[in-house]
C-alpha cells in the first residue's frame, strides 16, 4: 500500500497511521506508521484499510484502500490525503 500521494499545503505530513477497517480475517500491518506499510497474512478475500495523515499543527485527513486477497490490488491506485487547515 502507498500513501505517497499525501501532502500538506502549508508544511509537511507529521504522521501516518494505517488501520484495517474490515476484512475476511485480520491482516498484519507492518510499519503502519509509515508512508509505505506492508500487509501480511491476509487470507483470500476483500479487505479495507484507512490511512490517516496528520500535519504539524494537528490537522488530519483520511483515505481508504481496498485490497483483494493475496494479490494486494488497490481499487484506489494510491491513497491520497491532504492535511491542513482547509480540510
Amino acid at each position: 500500500m502507498s500513501g505517497a500521494g499525501s501532502f500538506d499545503l502549508e508544511g509537511h505530513i507529521a504522521t501516518f497511521k494505517w488501520e484495517q477497517v474490515f476484512g475476511t480475517s485480520t491482516a498484519t500491518i507492518i510499519s503502519g506508521n509509515t508512508m509505505f506499510p506492508t500487509v501480511s497474512g491476509p487470507a483470500r478475500g476483500v479487505y479495507r484499510f484507512v490511512m490517516v495523515v496528520t500535519d504539524d499543527p494537528g490537522f488530519s485527513s483520511a483515505d481508504f484502500v481496498t485490497v483483494y486477497g493475496n494479490t494486494i490490488q488497490q481499487r484506489n491506485c494510491c491513497s491520497q490525503s491532504v492535511a491542513g487547515g482547509n480540510t
